[in-house]
């Protein structure tokens, strides 16, 4: 329920960037993630499938995100490792971002975060 409260509001504004610039994955992300936190999985899937062909290919954070919304957390944890080591500075939102507040609580989610944090990452992407 908090998924689509959520996601409700936004999904408009998701569209219209979708809509801005077709071809850009995370922009298609985006939408997709608000579809799925409304329960609205295969228009998501599909949306889903046209990002994974997009050049460039959507960055792993944004990946991340999906899964957070589709509630595959060790996926997105995953995502956020290539996300961290290629120094993505969406990374940084991860750690407040409120599609990730599930994993808070996991050990591996806390650790990449104050690892990425002693290598003085967040100065380097600030």
């Amino acid at each position: 329920a908090r998924d689509g409260a959520m996601a409700g509001p936004n999904l408009a504004l998701y569209r219209e960037a979708r809509r801005s610039c077709p071809g850009h994955a995370d922009c298609q992300l985006g939408e997709a993630c608000a579809l799925f936190a409304l329960g609205r999985n295969e228009e998501a899937e599909g949306i889903l499938r046209a990002a994974g062909e997009a050049t460039p290919p959507p960055s792993p954070y944004v990946l991340a995100e999906v899964m957070a919304a589709r509630h595959r957390y060790d996926d997105a944890l995953a995502l956020l490792q290539q996300s961290a080591a290629v120094r993505d500075p969406l990374f940084l939102a991860g750690s407040t971002s409120p599609l990730f507040e599930p994993m808070h609580g996991d050990v591996g989610f806390q650790a990449l975060y104050r690892s990425c944090r002693a290598r003085g990452f967040e100065a380097a992407a600030s």
